[in-house]
């Protein structure tokens, strides 16, 4: 068994110790009642084998068992609603992931780039850095059910992120308003970005969604077509 074959196994193994996770945490209550009232219902049967007794059990645990229906589909509907949930926003998260990585790669690669000139590099520098676009992070953050899933592995993670990214475009709004405090924002927009930029923190986020070898041909991408542009 080679080393890729034996990743793939515990992936998938995790995955499903995840989802079995996932089931008992909407299903163990449905369950336990289901336990508990087969075997008190057992028991009175046991004990008596009277006719009347008989229909007055068929009807109670026909009753019961309506009852234990609903809560297995309401747990169902909630189980599978949490599921799409799940995957609708790490699917959306990974496009403000990419926006914002490429935005920050944009603004070093002009910082850092052999054939810009120096004045030029000095006024990028100086100006407000660019706004980071959290376009659908700023959708799904007003939503307190996906806000629930912040508990939870990947996207505890993720939050805190997503969380400093959003910090950035405070500052970088405040820098860009007329009063006093703009000037002292806009020392901040330029720290914090420059710190997040040399960090890394744009890949770290990324990495939530992609492989390094996925970013790294991503780049290379954005870079072809950078050139092609500027060969024309």
């Amino acid at each position: 068994m080679t080393i890729q074959n034996m990743i793939m196994i515990i992936i998938i193994l995790k995955n499903i110790k995840k989802f079995v996770r996932d089931l008992l945490e909407y299903f163990w209550l449905p369950v336990l009642l289901l336990a508990v009232i087969v075997l008190l219902l057992s028991g009175l049967i046991n004990k008596s084998g009277e006719q009347n007794f008989n229909i007055i059990f068929g009807i109670a645990l026909g009753v019961t068992l309506g009852f234990l229906a609903d809560i297995f589909k309401k747990s169902l509907d909630d189980f599978q609603d949490k599921r799409r949930m799940k995957k609708i926003s790490l699917k959306l998260l990974k496009c403000d992931a990419e926006r914002i990585y490429k935005t920050m790669w944009l603004y070093d690669s002009a910082c850092k780039a052999e054939n810009t000139p120096e004045d030029f590099k000095k006024a990028i520098k100086e100006q407000i850095p660019p706004a980071l676009d959290l376009k659908y992070w700023g959708r799904l953050s007003q939503n307190n059910a996906f806000l629930l899933l912040g508990s939870e592995e990947p996207f505890s993670k993720i939050f805190e992120e997503m969380w400093d990214m959003e910090k950035i475009n405070e500052f970088i709004f405040l820098a860009k308003q007329d009063n006093p405090q703009a000037k002292q924002a806009y020392v901040f927009a330029k720290v914090i970005y420059k710190t997040a930029v040399e960090e890394e923190n744009h890949k770290e986020l990324l990495l939530n969604f992609m492989s390094e070898e996925d970013i790294r041909e991503m780049v290379k991408k954005w870079s072809e077509a950078a050139q092609e542009r500027k060969n024309k």
